[in-house]
């Protein structure tokens, strides 16, 4: 099954153009080792650094073009950029809103907040967003002052289910996929930190790695120093994590992976890369961020399982009758698949174009009520949903949390 419309090399092609349109010039670099990560750096004429991407996986050439596009376009404001002031209890009055504990928190907010509007796959709905909650960095555009309640918004604020796309649909797909493992890998450090419902877990076995890696040896060898969790508990969805057994080793935590799919083997594949990327490109910036995590994880005796996943590391449960996925399936039916997966679970994909170039487009997705625990270890203080919509009434210390 594939998650791209159009061909490897068409794709390359497609990008590349649109890096030229904008004015840019692009190097791009692939880890010499297994060929599974790469990097693209975006120039301006004078050669100074505009923006960075880095990708991943078979074609880790075409995602690093396509986050550095991203980026561009997320950080560089666009003609779809524009927002529109909305009142924090407008905002909180939203239907959609009512199961969103951050979008709720606003119920008694009377002051002004620049929002984004999205709106539904059939476009029959519209959501006004603040975009300090979509888009990082943005909080000196809010009004609203620091002293107000509000302020904690900042914390969560995330370009999660940013995605370029040589075509539109495509770059929903992505963009559903990437919100919806952030919730499950939330759920996920909920549950390991006793703060979340318990749930199955199952390990990848040896023939699902080494199908999901395409059998490159290289791969296989880098894989058998981690851990493979495999999770198919929510949205009919496959989300796997990846992590070392030995621990940080050099590193403040372990760096981990992460991958979601409606095919098993890409979710998997999309995990053990990722965690080779988080490895290749550890640096000092990563050094900083996970040493201010490790010291709010460490600070909280219920958060220290997300340091190295130790109470996970010797589980071991196959995945049981791994289902074979129909190689067919099309991007637009993988977009049907999940619009009726949250339809189901009482949700709704809500949507944005950043940038539109011909027929490809970067977009965003936010499906209000998913969860964004997962930023607390990245260092960021937030808590679960349920906790921000019980209006912080918790035994846990939410005074230092939220």
């Amino acid at each position: 099954m594939s998650e791209r419309e159009l061909p490897t090399d068409a794709a390359i092609r497609r990008i590349r153009s649109i890096i030229h349109s904008l004015d840019l010039k692009v190097i791009t670099q692939l880890e010499p080792r297994t060929k599974f990560v790469a990097t693209a750096s975006l120039l301006d004429k004078n050669g100074n650094l505009v923006e960075f991407g880095s990708g991943k996986g078979p074609d880790a050439l075409v995602g690093a073009l396509a986050e550095s596009i991203e980026h561009y376009c997320t950080f560089h404001e666009t003609s779809h950029s524009k927002t529109i002031r909305q009142r924090g209890n407008f905002i909180a009055a939203q239907g959609a809103a009512q199961n969103d504990g951050l979008l709720s928190s606003l119920t008694d907010d009377t002051n002004e907040f620049d929002c984004f509007k999205l709106t539904t796959l059939d476009k029959k709905e519209d959501l006004f967003v603040p975009r300090k909650i979509l888009h990082p960095h943005s909080g000196a555009l809010c009004s609203v002052p620091q002293t107000t309640p509000s302020h904690f918004l900042d914390r969560y604020s995330s370009n999660s289910g940013i995605a370029f796309g040589c075509t539109e649909a495509e770059a929903l797909l992505h963009g559903t996929l990437e919100v919806i493992e952030r919730h499950i890998l939330s759920r996920l450090f909920m549950s390991l930190c006793s703060i979340g419902d318990a749930f199955s877990m199952h390990t990848a076995s040896e023939p699902l790695i080494e199908d999901a890696l395409l059998h490159d040896p290289a791969l296989i060898q880098a894989a058998k120093k981690l851990k493979i969790i495999i999770i198919n508990d929510f949205f009919n969805v496959f989300f796997a994590m990846a992590f070392p057994t030995i621990g940080p080793g050099d590193m403040h935590l372990s760096a981990i992976g992460s991958g979601c799919s409606l095919d098993i083997k890409i979710a998997v594949q999309r995990a053990i890369s990722e965690q080779l990327q988080a490895e290749f490109l550890y640096g000092p910036d990563e050094e900083i961020s996970d040493k201010k995590a490790l010291e709010l994880i460490s600070s909280l005796g219920n958060l220290r399982p997300l340091i190295d996943f130790h109470t996970i590391k010797t589980l071991h449960s196959p995945v049981p009758n791994v289902p074979v996925t129909e190689g067919l399936l099309t991007v637009q039916q993988q977009l049907k698949i999940l619009h009726h997966s949250m339809t189901n679970a009482n949700m709704k994909i809500y949507n944005r174009v950043i940038s539109r170039f011909g027929e490809s487009a970067v977009t965003q997705i936010y499906i209000p009520g998913l969860e964004r625990f997962n930023m607390i270890r990245n260092g960021c203080w937030v808590v679960p949903q349920h906790i921000l919509l019980n209006k912080y009434k918790s035994t846990l210390p939410t005074s230092r949390l939220c």
